[in-house]
């Protein structure tokens, strides 16, 4: 009972995956090869993970729809890789109102997790990735994606996120809020 008891007590940090210690080179593009002399050669590198797209949105009305990336030849076997998601340009106009932004992270959850499934594919799946474009006005809004996406996969996958700009100085304390709903 004593260490159950402990168990639940550990915070969310100590429940999930960290990050990967190294750099991890993004194949915005995909990897054709994947595994062989790809793997080698970013393994010799000093390289410790993969990014490999895995689908891109579009917005259809209210509706997302999306075309899944092909997997490379061969799967990495070493390298950790985690499969990102892009939506279009236009998805942060769905970060504007509360209908939007569930719909999205309802796509991105439903994609996330077809992403895990189909993640042998792509080589040992170690997170997922959210390419989004946002402004940082848009901040809470996206951060209620990242909430909802999370609660969609197992604590052990990485939830990951790009931020395409410089945050100003008056906008970091959201960006910090922003990075608290996902895992880095």
């Amino acid at each position: 009972a004593i260490l159950t008891a402990a168990g639940c007590n550990r915070s969310r940090s100590e429940t999930r995956t960290r990050l990967a210690a190294g750099d991890g080179v993004w194949f915005e593009d995909g990897s054709a090869n994947g595994a062989g002399e790809t793997e080698t050669a970013l393994a010799h590198g000093g390289f410790a993970s993969v990014f490999l797209p895995y689908a891109a949105f579009s917005r259809d009305g209210e509706r997302w729809t999306s075309k899944t990336a092909a997997p490379p030849a061969h799967a990495f076997a070493r390298l950790p890789v985690t499969l990102v998601l892009t939506p279009s340009e236009d998805a942060s106009s769905a970060l504007a109102t509360p209908r939007g932004a569930t719909a999205l992270a309802d796509a991105l959850g439903l994609a996330a997790r077809a992403a895990l499934r189909d993640g042998p594919r792509f080589g040992p799946v170690r997170g997922i990735h959210l390419d989004l474009p946002f402004q940082a006005a848009q901040a809470e809004a996206y951060g209620g994606v990242l909430r909802d996406v999370r609660a969609k996969l197992p604590k052990e996958t990485l939830l990951t996120w790009s931020l395409r700009f410089v945050p100003a100085e008056t906008e970091r304390e959201a960006m910090r809020a922003l990075a608290d709903a996902a895992d880095g």
